[in-house]
């Protein structure tokens, strides 16, 4: 098992701890080349904005407890079915 901490080029003071022996081999590779291509759609920002909002949303206490039952939908799920 190998625990690495990854940064991110365009956030290198934020480190993220990647535990491999959590590997997904399932992948969901796509290209989004024929629907750009059309114009019907276009993102409205980049993916490396949408992470930095994330890391400035917990940051900033966005989650006052992330433990709580409500943030994980098969503990409620257990207790809404009396498992």
């Amino acid at each position: 098992m190998r625990d690495d901490n990854v940064t991110l080029p365009w956030r290198e003071d934020v480190a993220i701890k990647v535990d491999y022996s959590k590997r997904d081999d399932r992948h969901y590779k796509m290209s989004s080349e024929k629907l750009l291509a059309s114009g019907l759609w276009l993102p409205q920002q980049r993916i490396e904005d949408a992470i930095d909002a994330n890391f400035q949303f917990f940051a900033d206490g966005g989650i006052d407890d992330p433990t709580r039952d409500i943030w994980y939908n098969n503990r409620r799920m257990a207790r809404e079915m009396q498992l």
